[in-house]
């Protein structure tokens, strides 16, 4: 069965990675590439606008860490702060809210 990619807005703006919608298995591998691809160091990675984040986002983000060891998800959502306290992955990904 095809997957409909969800609605998921990321630009870079202000030299910071911004991710709006919803990251999931249908555009997780897309965001991975894309920020992976940004090439920014430091990569700060705002994540204020996520509405939903699932372990296939967590496993992108923490691909993209091992890649470039300076990402900081930056503004986390309830929604991503829920996950990364879950899983204590905070501190791994540097997150620091409202930076």
């Amino acid at each position: 069965m095809q997957q409909t990619p969800t609605l998921a807005k990321f630009v870079e703006t202000d030299g910071r990675a911004l991710i709006n919608g919803e990251i999931d298995i249908s555009n997780a591998t897309r965001i991975e590439d894309w920020l992976i691809n940004l090439g920014r160091v430091p990569l700060e990675v705002d994540l204020s606008g996520v509405t939903f984040f699932d372990s296939t986002a967590l496993r992108s983000l923490l691909r993209v860490a091992r890649h470039n060891g300076s990402l900081r998800v930056v503004n986390p959502s309830p929604s991503v702060a829920r996950v990364l306290d879950i899983t204590d992955t905070d501190r791994t990904l540097s997150r620091h809210p409202g930076a």
